[in-house]
């Protein structure tokens, strides 16, 4: 019983790694993982700091993302009222 609760253990703790892998976007200072909603932005030389080490920069950055999670790829989400309609 212990033995196959290792293995189910050690297969799910795999899956995990090869997920974090895929869609490592680590912060090219700190090396930390962004949280969902977290900015990271792009520099001429091409390194991709988070907003927190980009503070230490005196360049402006050529491109600026947002991290998303993985549920949320691909799909439109309104996140205010349209101007000049009325919501029914």
């Amino acid at each position: 019983m212990i033995a196959m609760r290792n293995s189910s253990n050690q297969t799910a703790n795999s899956k995990i790694s090869q997920v974090i892998e895929a869609f490592d976007q680590r912060c090219g200072s700190c090396q930390r993982l962004p949280l969902v909603g977290e900015r990271m932005l792009l520099f001429a030389d091409g390194s991709e700091l988070c907003e927190l080490c980009s503070i230490d920069r005196s360049e402006a950055a050529i491109s600026v993302s947002r991290v998303c999670s993985e549920e949320a790829r691909g799909t439109v989400r309104l996140l205010g009222s349209l101007s000049g309609r009325s919501s029914q």
